[in-house]
């Protein structure tokens, strides 16, 4: 899971094996390992979420949505999903191949980039 801040927005980008994992009510998360703290941030499908939302605290962003809106995202071609937690925005994204890749770009598990 790719993780990108850019002011008061937040984005997401998984993975095919981290869509179906959240798909299934899974947590996806990673570690940026910047020193002593270090910076976790995750996924989490919640049965009882109205809305895609996330809380920071102790150095961990948690994201979370509901869980059937993200078992809907999983099983369909849609390619995003977004919320907000007060003035932040947060989109959700399936991590497509790269029409033009540069050196150092992974495609790993990525999801084939429909303008391909």
């Amino acid at each position: 899971m790719k993780l990108r801040i850019h002011g008061d927005s937040i984005r997401l980008r998984l993975t095919v094996g981290e869509v179906v994992a959240v798909g299934r009510g899974e947590t996806v998360a990673e570690t940026a390992h910047l020193g002593d703290p270090h910076l976790s941030y995750s996924l989490t499908p919640l049965a009882d979420a109205t809305a895609v939302d996330a809380v920071f605290d102790g150095g961990a962003m948690r994201v979370s949505l509901p869980a059937a809106m993200a078992r809907r995202w999983a099983e369909t071609e849609e390619v995003s999903l977004h919320g907000a937690a007060g003035a932040v925005i947060i989109l959700i994204e399936k991590d497509f191949d790269c029409l033009e890749p540069r050196e150092g770009d992974e495609k790993l598990d990525t999801f084939p980039n429909p303008k391909a």
